[in-house]
């Protein structure tokens, strides 16, 4: 079985009751399938496949998940037999209880024969044309599977799915994907739902089922956790010739530049397309922070020809090793931190536009123009800020690439960081991304209807239950 191709098409199976008779399976046509080699998890759940009566299968690369009564209930979906109209499978139910699968004798065999389900068989109302399929409904061991595609899985049923190279996953409840604002009591995650992007409310104290904002109400939450942006300035870079000044000072010379970076320029580039960040300091210096913007490369690259200057009495000083476009400030005394945009701390195999090579970075510059790279303090590969105020920032430190075989204590964690250089851990990574609240706590979404409070060592974990209450 090719393993690429479950990004888009991994597929379930159903199985119920075989309406027909022995004589008539024997008519069907036989086909050979095959057990999973991979890892198969269901809302958290992972799947003993070895154990059960009947195990997932795979056939023409496409993995089929057999549904009995248990399995219907618990992922949300109805299943129904009549002589006429065949099978009948509806889904958005309410799930009767949690994902169950009948044990049995162990399966030791890697391939095995099933049939081809001689019978109609309709998806939310509308009649499934086998003879176009692909991937037809299959009979095995007397219950029928049915291939539940990327357009059944995702787009019809409203499900989310994900394959990470040895593990296919899918959530067929409100999957929440990350903790963005909060109040007093509340705190707010974006979830996916139904196939929607929509905003989850749950009580800090946990006590209570979780509740999916109505449009109103969550379009009243976007706005508080993003306030309009500043109206965008003139630019406070001057070019004379081929160089680019600010306040004064010369920043960069974008002939000589181009010449040296062959691969981003034509030959004989002296200008460029620019945006440009100012960042003015308490000490009266100031930060430029210009992305180029070159010709020759990749749109998928973030930041692929960024500098940063600290200009102070009309001499200017590069920070080489903030090479990125600033996200975030805050001064302090005898300095300001300066950040960059993190990337989500899930990779995936592809990137999106303006994604590949992003890093987040933090940078403490004093009043002179001396920087402090906390990336590289700290020995973390990625720093996403989650707290700023004057005293301190409180971040989040942790890897996309596989960690080398003895990772440092301090490579991934949470940290409350200080502009003298020193540091205090706060608390482990779990497994999401963190979210510190107004109140200086740390929270992770630690999985399938999960949050933890890192701060206070507690979590909790809703039943799917108790989250279809909050959407009825």
């Amino acid at each position: 079985m090719k393993a690429g191709r479950w990004i888009m098409t991994c597929v379930f199976a159903v199985c119920v009751t075989l309406p027909f008779t022995p004589s008539s399976a024997k008519a069907a046509a036989s086909v050979k399938v095959e057990l999973p080699t991979y890892a198969v998890n269901v809302d958290g759940k992972k799947i003993d496949n070895v154990n059960l009566t009947y195990p997932l299968i795979t056939y023409n690369g496409i993995t089929y998940f057999p549904l009995t009564w248990n399995v219907a209930t618990g992922l949300g979906l109805a299943v129904s037999w009549s002589p006429d109209a065949g099978l009948s499978v509806q889904s958005h139910k309410p799930k009767q209880n949690e994902l169950a699968m009948e044990t049995g004798p162990a399966n030791t065999r890697t391939s095995y024969m099933a049939q081809v389900a001689p019978f109609p068989v309709t998806i939310d109302g509308q009649t499934v044309n086998k003879e176009s399929e692909t991937w037809p409904l299959l009979t095995f061991r007397d219950v029928t599977y049915f291939p539940m595609t990327w357009d059944y899985a995702v787009k019809r049923f409203g499900w989310k799915t994900s394959w990470d190279g040895s593990e296919f996953s899918i959530f067929t409840g409100p999957v929440w994907e990350r903790l963005f604002y909060d109040d007093e009591s509340y705190l707010y995650a974006y979830a996916h739902y139904d196939g929607a992007n929509r905003i989850v409310k749950i009580r800090k104290d946990f006590q209570g089922p979780p509740e999916l904002l109505k449009d109103e109400e969550a379009e009243r939450i976007r706005e508080l956790a993003y306030p309009p942006a500043e109206t965008v300035s003139p630019k406070h870079t001057e070019r004379k010739g081929n160089k680019l000044y600010g306040e004064g000072a010369e920043l960069i010379d974008v002939h000589v530049h181009a010449e040296k970076h062959a691969a981003l320029y034509e030959p004989g580039t002296d200008n460029v397309e620019y945006s440009e960040r100012i960042v003015k300091t308490e000490a009266g210096g100031t930060v430029f922070n210009l992305a180029l913007h070159p010709p020759l490369a990749s749109l998928r690259l973030a930041d692929p020809d960024t500098h940063t200057y600290f200009v102070k009495n009309s001499k200017a000083i590069e920070i080489h090793a903030f090479d990125k476009t600033i996200q975030g400030t805050e001064s302090a005394a005898g300095g300001t931190w300066l950040w960059s945009r993190a990337p989500g701390v899930r990779s995936t195999s592809t990137n999106p536009l303006g994604s590949a090579g992003s890093v987040g970075k933090v940078l403490w510059l004093d009043s002179e123009g001396n920087a402090r790279l906390w990336n590289d303090t700290l020995k973390a590969e990625h720093l996403r800020v989650l707290q700023a105020d004057e005293n301190a920032l409180i971040v989040e430190a942790y890897r996309l690439t596989k960690p080398p075989a003895e990772p440092s204590d301090a490579t991934q964690g949470y940290f409350r960081i200080q502009a003298d250089g020193s540091y205090e851990k706060l608390a482990d990574t779990v497994q999401g991304q963190g979210y510190a609240d107004r109140q200086g706590q740390l929270y992770e979404l630690s999985g399938p209807n999960r949050i933890a409070n890192l701060t206070k060592n507690i979590s909790h974990t809703w039943k799917d239950s108790e989250l279809a209450e909050s959407r009825s």
